[in-house]
């Protein structure tokens, strides 16, 4: 996986943009406009990185637009090689 680029970028943002009326995302759609596993954003759950906003009755979990900048930021970190325990630190001072 390397850094989102300025054109990776731009081909995200419109399909975000179409759907900027809503307030959450299902873990489907962040794994599929970033192009990886929803077992990949449920590990990062389950070690306390990118939790979701909402987890409903059914199982599903919920995003919220701000996440979806955050799920890119720890992509783009991972990309550079960082661990997931440094990324961890990272979001943790940031927030």
């Amino acid at each position: 996986m390397s850094l989102v680029s300025l054109n990776t970028f731009e081909n995200i943002m419109p399909q975000i943009g179409v759907h900027m009326s809503k307030k959450l995302y299902k873990i489907g759609e962040l794994a599929e406009l970033y192009g990886i596993s929803t077992d990949i954003i449920r590990h990062y759950d389950k070690i306390g990185l990118f939790q979701p906003n909402t987890i409903r009755e059914n199982g599903y979990r919920y995003y919220s637009i701000d996440q979806v900048y955050e799920l890119e930021l720890i992509l783009n970190l991972r990309s550079v090689d960082m661990s997931l325990e440094d990324i961890k630190n990272v979001m943790h001072q940031k927030k």
